[in-house]
């Protein structure tokens, strides 16, 4: 079992468990299909005990295969709550398989059909009557293979679970949502090109995430970067102030799927008069259709 958690191991327990049940799950093969039933039962010995009229499809197929799986549950408790991760089911079930016997030696019959019936009323015995209906009904045994029986519980520890991160992600997901139905397009990677070269630094915001990253192509090696909306505004202006005097020149632009590239160049002018050109690119990453990294690279003036 690989919820080592949900084992349950101990045979006192498991037998517990049978003997607690209500209802057990009988299934049966039906040619190549399973076919299995909810069946009344009583237990002793590693031995279950189900009753069935004297024909049908239950006996058909039993006479044909009589290896059965037996499913029994108890301590079945839904627990609700407003939150899904908070929600789960309390039980306790055992299954196994065993082979099916049919009974109509009348004397074991009897013994099986007090068992089956001392299961729901204890103190069943001698002095309560069957009044020939016995006559009238196989007894089916499943002597019960204990090397195959397996115990499962599900208690309420298993929704101990840490509110805060879920509720983390949650809010998290929901500021997604919106994006995640968006995505970026070449036109709109244009417009904040555009946006840049006129150096309009509100239109070139609307653009950002609000947990945005911009890594600048200059500053402390190997470039400064600002995290957060305040400081990518910062460092967007840090960078335009820096080009303020040279003429942003298009180049190509590139989207695939949440990762994007654009090519730019600069034309200016050094200290003595001479022309100079700065060509780089940058590259994106997207949530929906906002930027949420732009990580700059320049090359050396030429």
């Amino acid at each position: 079992m690989r919820r080592r958690d949900k084992q349950i191991s101990d045979p006192n327990l498991i037998e517990m468990v049978i003997q607690k049940g209500t209802l057990v799950h009988i299934a049966m093969m039906d040619g190549d299909k399973p076919y299995q039933i909810p069946l009344n039962y009583g237990y002793k010995d590693n031995s279950l005990y189900i009753h069935s009229a004297r024909s049908g499809k239950k006996i058909d197929l039993l006479r044909a295969n009589n290896l059965v799986h037996f499913q029994i549950e108890t301590a079945v408790e839904v627990k609700n709550t407003d939150q899904a991760y908070r929600c789960g089911t309390n039980y306790e079930c055992v299954m196994g398989y065993g082979k099916a016997t049919i009974v109509d030696e009348p004397k074991e019959k009897k013994i099986g059909a007090d068992i089956l019936m001392n299961h729901y009323r204890e103190g069943w015995g001698q002095t309560h009557q069957y009044k020939g209906c016995l006559t009238e009904i196989f007894l089916i045994r499943i002597d019960i293979d204990t090397d195959t029986v397996t115990g499962k519980k599900s208690e309420d520890k298993h929704m101990d679970v840490d509110v805060e991160k879920f509720e983390k992600q949650e809010h998290r997901l929901n500021q997604m949502l919106p994006l995640i139905k968006k995505q970026m397009t070449i036109e709109r990677l244009k417009a904040f090109d555009d946006a840049w070269g006129r150096k309009d630094i509100e239109s070139l915001m609307e653009f950002m995430c609000d947990d945005c990253e911009y890594h600048a192509s200059v500053g402390p090696e190997p470039g400064e970067r600002f995290i957060g909306k305040d400081e990518v505004r910062r460092g967007f202006q840090i960078m335009l102030d820096h080009d303020a005097d040279s003429e942003s020149l298009p180049g190509e632009l590139h989207v695939y799927g949440e990762r994007g590239v654009a090519e730019w160049s600069y034309m200016g002018a050094d200290e003595s008069g001479r022309s100079t050109i700065v060509r780089g690119c940058d590259l994106f990453e997207f949530v929906g259709d906002k930027i949420k990294i732009k990580n700059a690279f320049r090359k050396c003036s030429i």
